[in-house]
């Protein structure tokens, strides 16, 4: 199961958004997911 998603916290509903979308993702013992949270990087900006 391929599920990516990517929040750009800029507002309170975007926050509000990524909380409801993490909320909803299933819990597997044996295939967890993992959420990584990091700084915006340069790429798309320069």
């Amino acid at each position: 199961m391929e599920i990516k998603n990517q929040f750009l916290l800029s507002s309170e509903q975007v926050r509000s958004n990524c909380q409801n979308f993490i909320a909803q993702l299933p819990i597997d013992d044996d295939k967890p997911l993992v959420v990584d949270i990091k700084p915006r990087t340069r790429n798309l900006e320069q």
